[in-house]
Protein backbone atom coordinates (compact mmCIF):
# COMPACT_ATOMS: atom_id res chain seq x y z
CA UNK A 1 0.00 0.00 0.00
CA UNK A 2 1.56 3.45 -1.03
CA UNK A 3 1.98 5.73 1.60
CA UNK A 4 -0.79 8.39 2.06
CA UNK A 5 1.41 11.75 1.28
CA UNK A 6 2.97 14.67 3.96
CA UNK A 7 1.94 18.01 5.19
CA UNK A 8 4.65 19.07 7.66
CA UNK A 9 3.32 22.42 9.89
CA UNK A 10 6.55 24.45 11.29
CA UNK A 11 6.35 27.23 13.39
CA UNK A 12 9.64 28.70 14.53
CA UNK A 13 9.47 32.66 15.74
CA UNK A 14 6.73 34.29 18.07
CA UNK A 15 4.81 33.56 20.85
CA UNK A 16 1.07 32.24 21.50
CA UNK A 17 -1.17 29.60 20.97
CA UNK A 18 -2.66 31.13 17.73
CA UNK A 19 -0.04 29.92 15.65
CA UNK A 20 -0.75 26.49 16.42
CA UNK A 21 -5.09 27.08 16.75
CA UNK A 22 -4.87 28.78 13.40
CA UNK A 23 -3.65 25.90 11.38
CA UNK A 24 -5.50 23.21 13.09
CA UNK A 25 -8.84 23.58 10.79
CA UNK A 26 -6.62 22.82 7.61
CA UNK A 27 -4.76 20.29 9.11
CA UNK A 28 -8.26 18.35 9.98
CA UNK A 29 -9.08 18.75 6.21
CA UNK A 30 -6.17 17.41 4.92
CA UNK A 31 -6.45 14.80 7.52
CA UNK A 32 -10.19 13.97 6.25
CA UNK A 33 -8.76 13.96 2.49
CA UNK A 34 -6.25 11.23 3.30
CA UNK A 35 -3.01 12.81 4.03
CA UNK A 36 -0.65 12.33 7.08
CA UNK A 37 -0.01 15.70 9.17
CA UNK A 38 3.29 16.62 11.57
CA UNK A 39 4.06 19.59 13.39
CA UNK A 40 7.43 21.27 14.26
CA UNK A 41 6.73 23.47 16.76
CA UNK A 42 8.64 26.36 18.88
CA UNK A 43 6.43 25.58 22.10
CA UNK A 44 4.71 22.26 22.21
CA UNK A 45 3.63 22.63 25.80
CA UNK A 46 -0.01 23.10 24.92
CA UNK A 47 -0.51 21.29 22.11
CA UNK A 48 -2.01 18.48 24.14
CA UNK A 49 -4.69 21.28 25.59
CA UNK A 50 -5.71 22.08 21.74
CA UNK A 51 -4.89 19.43 19.50
CA UNK A 52 -8.29 17.31 20.35
CA UNK A 53 -6.69 13.93 20.98
CA UNK A 54 -5.25 13.31 17.25
CA UNK A 55 -2.52 11.25 16.29
CA UNK A 56 -0.42 13.78 14.47
CA UNK A 57 3.59 13.58 15.58
CA UNK A 58 5.03 16.27 17.21
CA UNK A 59 8.25 17.38 16.89
CA UNK A 60 10.10 20.28 19.00
CA UNK A 61 12.00 22.97 16.65
CA UNK A 62 15.11 24.27 16.84
CA UNK A 63 15.33 27.48 18.91
CA UNK A 64 17.91 30.21 19.06
CA UNK A 65 18.16 30.84 22.72
CA UNK A 66 21.20 33.62 22.76
CA UNK A 67 20.10 36.83 23.23
CA UNK A 68 21.36 39.28 20.66
CA UNK A 69 24.09 41.95 21.23
CA UNK A 70 24.80 45.04 20.03
CA UNK A 71 20.99 45.55 17.95
CA UNK A 72 18.75 47.84 20.28
CA UNK A 73 16.54 48.42 16.80
CA UNK A 74 14.40 46.59 15.02
CA UNK A 75 14.32 48.56 12.03
CA UNK A 76 13.37 46.12 9.39
CA UNK A 77 12.83 41.95 9.16
CA UNK A 78 16.48 41.37 8.40
CA UNK A 79 17.19 43.48 12.16
CA UNK A 80 14.43 40.56 13.25
CA UNK A 81 16.60 37.71 11.74
CA UNK A 82 19.76 39.19 13.21
CA UNK A 83 18.53 38.65 16.78
CA UNK A 84 17.32 35.16 16.06
CA UNK A 85 20.53 33.51 15.07
CA UNK A 86 21.40 35.41 11.59
CA UNK A 87 24.37 37.17 13.79
CA UNK A 88 27.08 34.70 13.01
CA UNK A 89 26.96 32.03 10.62
CA UNK A 90 28.59 28.97 12.54
CA UNK A 91 25.47 29.78 14.55
CA UNK A 92 23.23 30.03 11.65
CA UNK A 93 24.91 26.95 10.23
CA UNK A 94 23.67 25.06 13.80
CA UNK A 95 20.27 25.85 12.97
CA UNK A 96 20.03 25.06 9.75
CA UNK A 97 21.62 21.25 10.07
CA UNK A 98 18.98 21.06 12.49
CA UNK A 99 16.14 21.93 10.45
CA UNK A 100 17.65 19.70 7.74
CA UNK A 101 17.47 16.70 10.06
CA UNK A 102 13.85 17.29 11.09
CA UNK A 103 13.29 17.33 7.11
CA UNK A 104 15.50 14.10 6.71
CA UNK A 105 13.34 12.23 9.03
CA UNK A 106 9.82 13.43 8.64
CA UNK A 107 10.11 13.58 4.55
CA UNK A 108 7.72 16.01 3.42
CA UNK A 109 5.79 16.49 0.67
CA UNK A 110 4.49 19.75 1.67
CA UNK A 111 6.08 21.90 4.00
CA UNK A 112 3.86 24.97 5.64
CA UNK A 113 5.88 27.40 7.37
CA UNK A 114 4.28 29.99 9.96
CA UNK A 115 6.54 32.54 10.86
CA UNK A 116 9.61 29.76 9.86
CA UNK A 117 12.79 31.82 8.38
CA UNK A 118 14.93 29.31 8.32
CA UNK A 119 12.94 26.63 8.30
CA UNK A 120 12.40 28.40 4.91
CA UNK A 121 15.84 28.73 4.40
CA UNK A 122 16.72 25.34 5.00
CA UNK A 123 13.73 23.98 2.78
CA UNK A 124 15.79 24.82 -0.35
CA UNK A 125 17.75 22.37 -2.25
CA UNK A 126 14.73 19.68 -0.86
CA UNK A 127 11.92 18.76 -3.87
CA UNK A 128 8.85 19.32 -1.83
CA UNK A 129 6.66 22.18 -2.02
CA UNK A 130 7.18 24.73 0.25
CA UNK A 131 4.42 27.45 1.69
CA UNK A 132 4.97 29.89 4.03
CA UNK A 133 1.01 31.10 6.11
CA UNK A 134 -0.01 33.67 8.26
CA UNK A 135 -0.19 37.33 8.77
CA UNK A 136 1.18 40.26 6.57
CA UNK A 137 4.08 40.69 9.39
CA UNK A 138 5.69 37.15 8.64
CA UNK A 139 6.51 37.74 5.05
CA UNK A 140 8.28 41.18 3.90
CA UNK A 141 7.33 42.45 0.17
CA UNK A 142 9.84 41.30 -2.56
CA UNK A 143 12.08 44.01 -2.71
CA UNK A 144 15.39 45.26 -1.84
CA UNK A 145 16.00 46.75 0.79
CA UNK A 146 13.18 45.17 3.16
CA UNK A 147 10.69 48.16 4.38
CA UNK A 148 10.97 49.83 7.52
CA UNK A 149 9.17 48.19 10.56
CA UNK A 150 9.69 51.75 12.47
CA UNK A 151 6.46 54.18 13.08
CA UNK A 152 8.14 56.68 15.45
CA UNK A 153 10.96 57.51 12.83
CA UNK A 154 12.14 57.44 9.44
CA UNK A 155 14.94 55.20 8.85
CA UNK A 156 17.00 55.67 6.08
CA UNK A 157 17.53 54.16 2.77
CA UNK A 158 21.18 53.50 3.73
CA UNK A 159 20.44 52.12 7.47
CA UNK A 160 17.86 49.37 5.62
CA UNK A 161 20.28 48.28 3.06
CA UNK A 162 22.89 47.62 5.34
CA UNK A 163 20.78 46.02 7.45
CA UNK A 164 19.81 43.54 4.54
CA UNK A 165 23.83 43.40 3.47
CA UNK A 166 24.97 42.17 7.32
CA UNK A 167 22.44 39.32 7.49
CA UNK A 168 22.57 38.45 3.85
CA UNK A 169 26.39 37.75 4.35
CA UNK A 170 25.25 35.92 7.16
CA UNK A 171 22.97 34.16 5.13
CA UNK A 172 24.96 33.34 1.67
CA UNK A 173 28.17 32.51 4.38
CA UNK A 174 26.32 29.49 5.84
CA UNK A 175 24.81 28.18 2.71
CA UNK A 176 28.55 27.86 1.50
CA UNK A 177 29.40 26.14 4.52
CA UNK A 178 26.53 23.98 3.70
CA UNK A 179 27.29 23.61 -0.03
CA UNK A 180 23.95 25.17 -1.06
CA UNK A 181 23.04 27.65 -3.66
CA UNK A 182 23.45 31.54 -2.02
CA UNK A 183 20.71 34.04 -2.53
CA UNK A 184 20.88 37.67 -4.38
CA UNK A 185 18.74 39.33 -1.80
CA UNK A 186 16.80 38.67 1.76
CA UNK A 187 13.74 39.05 0.67
CA UNK A 188 14.80 36.21 -1.55
CA UNK A 189 14.21 33.68 1.34
CA UNK A 190 10.44 34.08 0.75
CA UNK A 191 10.85 33.20 -3.21
CA UNK A 192 8.85 29.83 -2.98
CA UNK A 193 6.04 27.98 -4.01
CA UNK A 194 3.00 30.14 -2.24
CA UNK A 195 2.08 32.83 0.02
CA UNK A 196 -1.06 32.06 2.23
CA UNK A 197 -1.11 35.50 3.42
CA UNK A 198 -3.91 35.03 6.04
CA UNK A 199 -4.91 38.87 6.58
CA UNK A 200 -6.89 41.48 4.83
CA UNK A 201 -5.69 44.57 3.40
CA UNK A 202 -6.58 46.34 6.49
CA UNK A 203 -4.71 44.18 8.52
CA UNK A 204 -1.42 43.88 6.43
CA UNK A 205 1.86 45.19 8.46
CA UNK A 206 3.09 46.21 5.05
CA UNK A 207 0.54 48.74 3.60
CA UNK A 208 2.97 49.19 0.21
CA UNK A 209 2.40 45.76 -0.66
CA UNK A 210 0.84 45.72 -4.44
CA UNK A 211 -1.23 43.14 -6.28
CA UNK A 212 -1.18 40.24 -3.71
CA UNK A 213 -3.54 37.53 -3.25
CA UNK A 214 -4.79 38.24 0.49
CA UNK A 215 -6.93 34.76 1.44
CA UNK A 216 -8.47 35.99 4.42
CA UNK A 217 -8.06 36.29 8.40
CA UNK A 218 -7.87 32.98 9.89
CA UNK A 219 -7.82 32.79 13.87
CA UNK A 220 -10.59 30.50 14.99
CA UNK A 221 -8.99 27.58 15.30
CA UNK A 222 -10.69 24.61 16.81
CA UNK A 223 -13.87 25.07 18.74
CA UNK A 224 -12.92 25.57 22.26
CA UNK A 225 -15.17 26.60 25.29
CA UNK A 226 -18.58 28.49 25.51
CA UNK A 227 -17.91 31.64 27.17
CA UNK A 228 -20.11 32.33 30.90
CA UNK A 229 -20.73 35.89 31.15
CA UNK A 230 -20.78 37.14 35.13
CA UNK A 231 -23.69 39.49 36.25
CA UNK A 232 -22.88 42.94 35.62
CA UNK A 233 -23.75 46.30 34.35
CA UNK A 234 -22.70 47.77 31.28
CA UNK A 235 -21.33 46.61 28.14
CA UNK A 236 -19.76 42.87 27.99
CA UNK A 237 -15.99 43.05 27.53
CA UNK A 238 -13.68 39.88 26.81
CA UNK A 239 -9.68 40.40 27.64
CA UNK A 240 -7.33 38.24 25.91
CA UNK A 241 -3.87 39.17 27.68
CA UNK A 242 -0.68 38.39 29.39
CA UNK A 243 -1.18 37.99 32.87
CA UNK A 244 1.91 39.90 34.12
CA UNK A 245 1.78 42.91 32.72
CA UNK A 246 1.01 46.53 34.25
CA UNK A 247 -1.22 47.62 31.52
CA UNK A 248 -3.66 44.14 32.51
CA UNK A 249 -3.13 44.97 36.07
CA UNK A 250 -4.79 48.72 35.20
CA UNK A 251 -7.29 46.96 32.90
CA UNK A 252 -8.77 44.28 35.83
CA UNK A 253 -8.91 47.20 37.88
CA UNK A 254 -10.77 49.88 35.78
CA UNK A 255 -12.95 47.10 34.32
CA UNK A 256 -13.64 46.04 38.35
CA UNK A 257 -14.25 50.18 39.25
CA UNK A 258 -16.58 50.29 36.40
CA UNK A 259 -18.63 46.70 37.32
CA UNK A 260 -18.91 46.19 33.51
CA UNK A 261 -19.37 42.39 32.83
CA UNK A 262 -16.37 40.92 31.84
CA UNK A 263 -14.23 37.42 30.88
CA UNK A 264 -10.50 36.91 31.20
CA UNK A 265 -8.59 34.53 29.33
CA UNK A 266 -4.64 34.77 29.36
CA UNK A 267 -2.58 34.44 26.93
CA UNK A 268 0.85 31.74 27.11
CA UNK A 269 -0.82 28.81 28.95
CA UNK A 270 -3.54 27.94 31.45
CA UNK A 271 -3.23 30.47 34.31
CA UNK A 272 -4.97 31.41 37.27
CA UNK A 273 -5.91 34.75 38.20
CA UNK A 274 -4.04 36.62 40.56
CA UNK A 275 -5.72 36.79 44.28
CA UNK A 276 -5.50 40.26 43.85
CA UNK A 277 -7.71 40.72 40.55
CA UNK A 278 -10.69 38.54 42.30
CA UNK A 279 -13.60 40.32 41.40
CA UNK A 280 -17.58 39.24 41.23
CA UNK A 281 -17.93 40.83 37.68
CA UNK A 282 -15.09 39.32 36.22
CA UNK A 283 -14.51 35.54 35.07
CA UNK A 284 -11.97 34.23 34.34
CA UNK A 285 -11.42 30.97 32.08
CA UNK A 286 -8.68 28.66 32.34
CA UNK A 287 -9.74 27.22 29.25
CA UNK A 288 -9.02 27.88 25.57
CA UNK A 289 -12.08 29.88 24.51
CA UNK A 290 -14.32 29.58 21.20
CA UNK A 291 -13.95 32.83 19.64
CA UNK A 292 -16.51 32.86 17.47
CA UNK A 293 -19.31 32.34 20.36
CA UNK A 294 -16.86 35.26 22.01
CA UNK A 295 -17.97 37.50 19.59
CA UNK A 296 -21.04 36.93 19.16
CA UNK A 297 -21.88 37.86 22.49
CA UNK A 298 -18.65 40.26 23.82
CA UNK A 299 -20.01 44.37 23.00
CA UNK A 300 -15.76 44.93 23.62
CA UNK A 301 -12.62 43.62 23.08
CA UNK A 302 -9.25 44.20 25.15
CA UNK A 303 -5.96 42.35 23.46
CA UNK A 304 -2.59 43.18 22.71
CA UNK A 305 -3.49 43.16 19.10
CA UNK A 306 -2.82 39.46 18.10
CA UNK A 307 -4.37 39.16 14.97
CA UNK A 308 -6.39 36.52 15.23
CA UNK A 309 -8.69 37.80 17.78
CA UNK A 310 -8.69 41.53 16.02
CA UNK A 311 -9.39 39.87 12.71
CA UNK A 312 -12.69 37.62 14.22
CA UNK A 313 -13.29 40.80 16.53
CA UNK A 314 -13.82 43.09 13.26
CA UNK A 315 -15.63 40.40 11.26
CA UNK A 316 -17.96 40.78 14.10
CA UNK A 317 -17.81 44.59 14.14
CA UNK A 318 -16.34 44.33 17.68
CA UNK A 319 -14.50 47.70 18.24
CA UNK A 320 -11.15 47.19 20.11
CA UNK A 321 -9.07 48.58 22.70
CA UNK A 322 -4.96 47.86 22.04
CA UNK A 323 -2.15 47.03 24.45
CA UNK A 324 0.64 45.83 22.30
CA UNK A 325 3.24 43.82 23.49
CA UNK A 326 5.89 43.68 20.53
CA UNK A 327 6.15 45.27 17.58
CA UNK A 328 4.46 43.13 15.12
CA UNK A 329 1.15 43.80 17.42
CA UNK A 330 2.20 47.94 17.59
CA UNK A 331 2.15 48.16 13.99
CA UNK A 332 -1.02 46.59 13.60
CA UNK A 333 -2.36 48.64 16.45
CA UNK A 334 -1.34 51.54 14.71
CA UNK A 335 -2.90 50.35 11.16
CA UNK A 336 -6.56 49.82 12.88
CA UNK A 337 -5.91 52.89 14.63
CA UNK A 338 -5.62 54.76 11.09
CA UNK A 339 -8.74 53.19 10.01
CA UNK A 340 -10.45 53.96 13.48
CA UNK A 341 -10.89 50.37 14.26
CA UNK A 342 -9.89 50.92 17.77
CA UNK A 343 -8.18 52.70 20.63
CA UNK A 344 -4.57 52.05 21.44
CA UNK A 345 -4.25 52.00 25.42
CA UNK A 346 -2.38 54.18 27.26
CA UNK A 347 -0.67 52.97 30.37
CA UNK A 348 1.20 55.86 31.60
CA UNK A 349 -2.04 57.53 32.79
CA UNK A 350 -2.69 54.74 35.15
CA UNK A 351 -5.80 52.65 36.12
CA UNK A 352 -8.08 56.43 35.63
CA UNK A 353 -6.72 56.41 32.02
CA UNK A 354 -7.76 52.66 31.51
CA UNK A 355 -11.08 53.80 32.34
CA UNK A 356 -11.34 57.05 30.28
CA UNK A 357 -10.74 55.28 26.97
CA UNK A 358 -12.85 52.18 28.27
CA UNK A 359 -15.74 55.13 28.60
CA UNK A 360 -14.92 56.63 25.24
CA UNK A 361 -14.77 53.09 23.45
CA UNK A 362 -18.67 52.95 25.40
CA UNK A 363 -19.44 56.23 23.76
CA UNK A 364 -17.49 56.81 20.46
CA UNK A 365 -20.13 55.80 17.28
CA UNK A 366 -17.61 55.85 15.26
CA UNK A 367 -15.85 53.50 16.38
CA UNK A 368 -18.67 50.96 16.26
CA UNK A 369 -19.88 52.21 12.51
CA UNK A 370 -16.57 52.27 11.48
CA UNK A 371 -16.02 48.67 12.76
CA UNK A 372 -19.62 47.29 11.32
CA UNK A 373 -18.09 48.79 7.77
CA UNK A 374 -15.35 46.43 8.30
CA UNK A 375 -17.57 43.38 9.12
CA UNK A 376 -19.88 44.52 6.24
CA UNK A 377 -17.27 45.19 3.60
CA UNK A 378 -16.13 40.96 4.53
CA UNK A 379 -19.58 39.92 5.26
CA UNK A 380 -19.56 36.69 2.98
CA UNK A 381 -15.82 35.52 3.76
CA UNK A 382 -16.63 32.28 5.19
CA UNK A 383 -13.77 30.88 7.39
CA UNK A 384 -15.35 26.84 6.47
CA UNK A 385 -14.78 28.02 2.68
CA UNK A 386 -11.38 29.27 3.64
CA UNK A 387 -10.26 25.89 4.46
CA UNK A 388 -11.08 24.23 1.55
CA UNK A 389 -9.95 26.45 -0.53
CA UNK A 390 -6.92 26.50 1.41
CA UNK A 391 -6.62 22.82 1.25
CA UNK A 392 -7.28 22.53 -2.37
CA UNK A 393 -4.29 24.65 -3.17
CA UNK A 394 -2.48 22.44 -0.69
CA UNK A 395 -3.21 19.67 -2.73
CA UNK A 396 -2.13 21.02 -6.08
CA UNK A 397 1.13 22.07 -4.51
CA UNK A 398 1.62 18.58 -3.54
CA UNK A 399 0.18 16.84 -7.22
CA UNK A 400 1.93 19.26 -9.32
CA UNK A 401 5.28 21.12 -9.97
CA UNK A 402 6.31 23.20 -7.55
CA UNK A 403 6.47 25.90 -10.48
CA UNK A 404 2.40 25.77 -10.51
CA UNK A 405 1.27 29.45 -10.49
CA UNK A 406 -0.77 30.53 -7.73
CA UNK A 407 -4.60 30.54 -8.29
CA UNK A 408 -4.86 34.50 -7.49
Amino acid sequence: MTPSKHIVFAWELGAGYGHITSFMPIAKEMRRRGYRVSWILKDISNFPNLSNNCDDKIFQAPVYTLKDKGLETVNNYSDLLYRHGYRKADELVMLLHSWELLFDQLDPDLLICDHSPTALLASRGYECSVASIGIGFFCPPCCSPLPSLQLSKRISIETLQQSDATVLSVINSAMESLGRYTLPQVSSLFDIDEHFLCTFPELDHYPQRKDHCYWGAYGGGESGEVPVWPEGNGPRVFVYLQKDRVSTEYVLKALDNLGWPAIVHFTRGFQSPSSGHVSETINYSAKHLDIEKVCQSADFIICHASHGTVSMALLAGIPLLLFPAHQEQLILSHRLRQYGLGLVGECGKGVEGVIKQLQELKNSTALKERSLLFAKKYSEFCSEEQIKLLADRCEQLIKKPPSLDAPC
